[in-house]
């Protein structure tokens, strides 16, 4: 069974050549005139080591079993956080046979629980050190948070992905690697999500607005490129379509209403085009409001997923309403699309022989709508992050 006891060592020396001052609540090394102290708390666990590590320094070290435990740890705490953040002492043999004690950089904390228990492993006698932080101790950090240690605070944070709260509790799509979130709400057209800002200032004809039904600004396309969506490094499944055509899957939800007048043309709309030429593959959204009609496709070489909305109540035209559409391709492709609260799931290829759209992201043609809250994400999302961002956005 491991032992975990959190030590405390404390080591003073007078008359020594002044050293730099290292100071943190976990682990300090302070010289007040010829006076220097030294003190630092650790964790120590029996019967483990640590196995993936080079050491940083190597000790030989020799008395009683708790004599060498106190002096490994305490030279942990005196060479310093760029020394030592973690240490491990070899078994006790006897007391002629020296033990070594190892020295490591390398801060537990960088590690999620199930990772490090493959870098610390069984090994009985041997015992190990890492400088404390109390707040990423008990692996505060869920859903695969990263716990970041403070160690001058001896506080810490969680990073999330996909999720946010102090301990990352909360799904939110918006946290998820390589997210784009535009956003126009103090007037400009802003990214909020987190693959930094993809658009280039004054790209396309949409005009920011106040729009009095959502309470906020929102963007109004009026021609063809309402705004050019991201570029080939940042939003490679938007821009770009080269095979495995996106591997990762792929996620774009975003709030639309259709400007007076149109709600009742003949034909249909068209709200997304946006694929590549070369690769006969892309991605297309149109309204048919004459049929109360909404369909969603990829396109993938000579085969398509195509989710369609029928019989939709007319006066849903004249309304704020919520598109979604997570493309998964492997395990199994299919792709799973909103309208509001109704889903459609489709796994099942349809043929096409439709030539391939346009090589930019279009949202609109002739007709004019309105946009806001657009989200991609490169991955297939889960019901519930859809149904989360569907709620974070509805009341905006």
């Amino acid at each position: 069974m491991n032992h975990f006891t959190r030590l405390l060592a404390f080591l003073s020396v007078f008359d020594v050549t002044k050293a730099q001052s290292t100071c943190e609540k976990a682990q300090c090394k302070k010289q007040l005139f010829d006076f220097q102290a030294i003190h630092g708390s650790l964790v120590k666990v029996s019967d483990k080591k640590f196995a993936l590590w080079t050491a940083s320094k190597t000790l030989s070290l020799t008395g009683s079993q708790e004599e060498r435990e106190r002096s490994c740890s305490e030279d942990c705490v005196k060479e310093g956080k760029d020394v030592c953040r973690s240490a491990h002492l070899e078994s006790f043999q006897s007391e002629d046979t020296p033990s070594t004690c190892e020295l490591f950089v390398e801060n537990v904390y960088d590690h999620l629980p199930s990772v490090l228990s493959t870098i610390r492993t069984d090994s009985t006698g041997w015992t190990s050190f890492h400088v404390l932080n109390s707040f990423c101790e008990d692996a505060p950090c869920q859903n695969i948070g990263k716990c970041v240690p403070d160690f001058a605070t001896n506080e810490g944070v969680c990073e999330c992905t996909g999720y946010s709260g102090k301990f990352c509790q909360d799904l939110n799509p918006l946290e998820e690697d390589g997210s784009v979130y535009f956003t126009f709400d103090d007037g400009q057209m802003k990214n909020l999500g987190r693959s930094g800002d993809v658009l280039t200032e004054g790209t396309g004809d949409g005009l920011v607005m106040y729009d009095i039904a959502r309470n906020t600004r929102v963007l109004q396309c009026n021609l063809t490129n309402c705004f050019d969506f991201g570029d080939d490094t940042s939003t490679t499944c938007m821009k770009k379509y080269t095979m495995p055509y996106c591997a990762g899957g792929m996620t774009l939800a975003f709030w639309v209403r259709l400007l007076r007048g149109d709600e009742n043309r003949d034909g249909f709309m068209l709200l997304i085009d946006q694929g590549a030429g070369d690769d006969n593959a892309g991605i297309a959204i149109n309204v048919k409001p004459d049929k109360t009609e909404i369909n969603i496709y990829i396109k993938l070489l000579n085969n398509r997923l195509k989710c369609q909305f029928t019989n939709i109540p007319n006066d849903i035209y004249r309304q704020w309403f919520f598109l979604s559409m997570s493309f998964q391709r492997t395990p199994s492709t299919k792709m799973v699309c909103f309208m509001n609260e109704d889903r459609v799931e489709v796994t099942t290829y349809s043929a096409t022989t439709s030539n391939p759209p346009t090589s930019k992201f279009f949202p609109g043609d002739e007709g004019k709508f309105m946009l806001d809250d657009i989200l991609y994400i490169p991955k297939f999302s889960t019901d519930e992050m859809i149904s989360t961002f569907y709620d974070k956005t509805k009341s905006n």
